[in-house]
């Protein structure tokens, strides 16, 4: 039909790189930060939609996951920031995370974590770009657990008509 909208999703649901086994999540302590391996299949999609899975500590967590995407990683590679976003990693000094976080503006999806359980959440980042990495910052009061996360992207192409 003439001017019928067209939309479908681009990239199938991929995987996102945190390390053989999502190591950068696996015990990732209270206060630190976890990023993922460029995300760059994602190209000229209207939006990007992330679907996590972290299995918050192993007593009483208490606390949020949140969410951030990094985008400008000329300046974080060469600013004041201790990071490479060029490939996974993780962080703990305090003073770096308070600057990198600040850097990035706030977060764009936050969870709160009340019990241990795996947390289960999908959430979308309109215009997501050629390349981007998706940050973790646990701020629950306790260690994520040793294994059990997964993370996973899909896009979904501008509509055409």
């Amino acid at each position: 039909m003439p001017n019928e909208i067209h939309s479908k999703l681009s990239v199938s649901e991929a995987a996102l790189d945190f390390g053989t086994s999502g190591a950068e999540l696996n015990s990732l302590p209270a206060g630190d930060v976890a990023w993922c391996a460029p995300i760059t299949t994602l190209g000229d999609e209207e939006w990007a939609e992330f679907t996590l899975a972290i299995n918050a500590g192993t007593s009483t967590p208490s606390g949020t996951i949140e969410y951030y995407i990094i985008r400008d990683t000329g300046t974080l590679v060469t600013g004041d920031h201790h990071i490479d976003p060029t490939d996974h990693g993780n962080e703990g000094t305090a003073a770096d995370i308070a600057s990198l976080l600040a850097d990035l503006g706030g977060p764009v999806f936050a969870v709160e974590v009340s019990e241990q359980i795996t947390y289960k959440h999908a959430f979308k980042v309109w215009e997501p770009g050629e390349s981007l990495n998706l940050l973790v910052y646990n701020k629950t009061n306790e260690a994520f657990a040793s294994s059990g996360h997964s993370a996973y992207v899909r896009g979904k192409l501008k509509e055409i008509q």
